[in-house]
């Protein structure tokens, strides 16, 4: 508001000026001053509905975002905490529709990229969902074995853990993390920093659900959560326990990976809608896995700050404290 009043200031005096016509001037200075309070009421009210969805609708059962009126949809963004216990049984199981297409050397995805389906499904969709699969390693970063790209018709899986890919990303993933389309993904951060670490290679373009989901007051967090919230589907999570280090994975892991990919594609078209729909604000893509590293470290300094301000005020109280047992001791 008060940067907004120094341009309205600064714009009439540049007015006042060159015409001097004062009556104009009031009258567009009240017009736009008017229309500031409109919209910092309308940003305020947004805010206080999505804090009340936090507090007080915790227990409240689930309904179908995009319903009824913007409030309503804002308290189904949280789940209650036996929402699977009760419901675990009747839930749709997401499953994903399209074909699966395994990619374990570079003779694969040549054979993929000239067969052609996959590229041009690829090459006309605005955004792609991203996951990948990974193996613990002790005292070390979690090694990629599985890279998952998926459109609503096409799943493409590289299997990393075998070959040249172990070291090398393949061609035309590789062209596909630099490319314009939007890679998206739940904790895709994380992913795009895994990546940077074993392969030194970038992905551009991409948005992170988990942030969205942060800034939409979701709860819980987890893309299972997130499928239930916007779909009432069941995402299962039993195989993505399973050993990934295995040179030869099954089909139940396949087809895991998969969905993986595909839903969370479908969460962020779903988030997007109903963030829009609710004119709740949301981050703007990342431009490139340096923007992930440049936000870690932002956020680092502000937890840093956060602590150091903590730690001082503790120190001002305990000092207070003193002053105030002092006399008393003295005495």
């Amino acid at each position: 508001m008060a940067l907004s009043s120094c341009v309205l200031l600064s714009d009439l005096s540049n007015e006042a000026e060159s015409t001097l016509d004062f009556p104009k001037m009031y009258k567009r200075l009240r017009i736009q001053g008017i229309k500031a309070l409109k919209d910092f009421a309308d940003y305020t009210n947004m805010k206080k509905k999505a804090s009340r969805a936090c507090s007080t609708h915790k227990d409240e059962p689930h309904n179908n975002p995009g319903l009824g009126s913007p409030s309503d949809t804002t308290r189904t963004f949280v789940l209650p905490s036996d929402y699977f216990t009760r419901n675990g049984q009747i839930l749709q199981p997401c499953k994903f529709p399209g074909k699966v297409h395994i990619v374990q050397n570079e003779v694969d995805e040549r054979r993929l990229v000239e067969n052609g389906e996959v590229c041009q499904d690829f090459q006309n969709q605005d955004a792609l969902g991203l996951d990948t699969e990974s193996v613990q390693r002790l005292n070390a970063l979690p090694r990629i074995t599985l890279i998952q790209l998926a459109s609503k018709k096409n799943a493409v899986l590289w299997i990393c853990n075998q070959g040249s890919f172990r070291e090398k990303l393949p061609p035309y993933l590789l062209s596909l993390f630099r490319g314009d389309a939007l890679k998206v993904g739940h904790a895709i951060s994380l992913d795009a920093s895994l990546i940077q670490s074993q392969y030194g290679e970038c992905i551009n373009n991409m948005v992170d659900t988990l942030i969205w989901a942060r800034e939409m007051n979701c709860y819980p967090l987890s893309l299972r959560a997130m499928c239930a919230i916007f779909f009432d589907e069941l995402l299962s999570k039993q195989v993505g326990r399973s050993d990934w280090s295995q040179t030869k994975l099954t089909e139940r892991q396949l087809f895991y990976a998969a969905t993986d990919a595909w839903i969370s594609l479908r969460v962020y078209k779903e988030m997007k809608r109903t963030a829009k729909v609710n004119r709740l604000p949301l981050s703007p893509p990342l431009e490139s896995t340096m923007d992930v590293f440049k936000t870690m470290q932002l956020a680092k300094s502000e937890r840093k700050k956060r602590r150091l301000i903590r730690e001082r005020q503790k120190k001002e109280k305990q000092a207070s404290q003193s002053k105030e047992i002092a006399p008393f001791s003295t005495s």
